[in-house]
């Protein structure tokens, strides 16, 4: 905190402002008081005023409850969206009532961001769903001991219930509100009102509980349980060791097997990746699934039900290709949501010019409601990197 006073101070004397006009930045922010902070780059998507549209409730939650906001960051020169955000921002913090309490702190840099990940209670990111990318700085945060207050997209998609059993508490709080809603709303205004709304009644009727609780729990405040849940669980998935390990085990040694392959016996493995692409692109237009049939009755929990697809595979062989059973819960737009991928078998075939396969395969009732399954072809190759490296599937109708 003293390093947000000082930026306070040292802001108000380079605006022109005299000492005295500035004595309040020496009692700014209390640190017995819940302190959530937002520092990073300015970016429209990122919503760092999601808070403000909401600006009365805001004035009266500072005013009422234990809670005071940090707030940081810089905008880029042509981005004239982001510079507004900071403008808004600024104002609020600029009102009377809201000195000390609210503040945006200016020249925003590596030192300032080092010392908000320190000293945050609560780590907020507000993005626009789907578009955040990662979110590194909430990582950092977790790494300091906050706990992240953040929408369910990049890295707290994973982080946010990593881990969870039904007898330990969570790792933070997911704003959820437009993700529950299936996060494809066309009205981006829509969703940040349904955003803001999640996001205050976290505020208000969850961190700020944890916060004032103060019955002790095994000895221990309910808050720093939940503080060494999310350094125990966050920490391995954060660390640079874990991002390291995985690249090599996941990109860097298969790289190194598939190149020793493709060169090996004179780039024989080459030359026959050659072929198959060649055979394989010329020849896909004629791939096509014909039927799936399945046992559509209401079944039991993890109860299975037999599927078989009559695939026309045309000039292709049965190991150029692999047939892949999709099976999931049915999302509000009637799309397989986080579906399960099985492949399936060659049963029978091929028969007749068209080169008929018939496949079988399980598809298991794994969650409860609604559940749906469709079937997709892919090429099919030990030497490709993947089996989207063509960008060739084939879907069932």
């Amino acid at each position: 905190m003293e390093v947000v006073r000082r930026r306070l101070t040292h802001g108000g004397l380079a605006a022109g402002r005299s000492p005295s006009e500035s004595a309040w930045t020496e009692l700014a922010l209390d640190p017995g008081t819940l302190t959530i902070c937002f520092a990073r780059r300015m970016a429209a998507h990122k919503r760092a005023s999601l808070l403000l549209e909401q600006p009365d409730r805001l004035r009266a939650l500072v005013a009422e409850r234990p809670v005071q906001f940090v707030f940081a960051g810089k905008a880029h020169p042509g981005d004239d969206a982001g510079k507004e955000t900071i403008r808004s921002l600024v104002a609020f913090a600029s009102e009377p009532a809201m000195r000390g309490r609210f503040v945006f702190v200016e020249d925003y840099d590596m030192a300032l961001a080092r010392a908000m990940v320190q000293g945050a209670d609560v780590w907020l990111n507000t993005p626009l769903h789907p578009l955040e990318a990662s979110g590194t700085s909430g990582m950092k945060a977790a790494l300091n001991g906050a706990l992240n207050l953040s929408v369910l997209d990049g890295w707290w998609a994973e982080g946010f219930d990593i881990g969870s059993r039904p007898d330990v508490v969570p790792n933070g709080w997911a704003i959820a509100a437009t993700r529950a809603n299936g996060g494809g709303d066309a009205d981006p205004a829509r969703r940040s009102r349904l955003d803001c709304d999640a996001l205050y009644e976290l505020i208000e009727n969850q961190v700020l509980d944890l916060w004032s609780q103060t019955a002790p729990r095994r000895g221990r405040r309910p808050w720093w349980e939940w503080v060494r849940r999310s350094l125990t669980t966050l920490g391995p998935l954060v660390d640079a060791h874990r991002m390291v390990r995985q690249y090599t085990e996941g990109v860097y040694a298969p790289a190194v097997a598939t190149s020793a392959a493709l060169n090996a016996d004179g780039h024989a493995g080459a030359r026959r990746l050659a072929a198959f692409r060649r055979r394989v692109v010329a020849n896909w237009d004629d791939v096509r699934i014909a039927s799936v049939e399945v046992d559509e009755t209401t079944g039991d929990l993890g109860s299975t039900r037999s599927v078989s697809a009559s695939v026309m595979l045309g000039r292709l062989d049965v190991d150029d290709v692999e047939v892949q059973l999709l099976v999931g819960h049915l999302g509000p737009g009637g799309g397989l949501v986080d579906p399960e991928v099985t492949t399936m078998s060659a049963a029978s075939g091929p028969d007749g010019p068209e080169r008929n396969v018939t496949y079988s395969g399980s598809a298991r009732l794994s969650v409860p409601g609604r559940m749906g399954l469709t079937v997709r072809v892919l090429p099919s190759e030990p030497l490709l990197h993947t089996q989207v490296d063509l960008g060739l599937v084939t879907w069932a109708d």
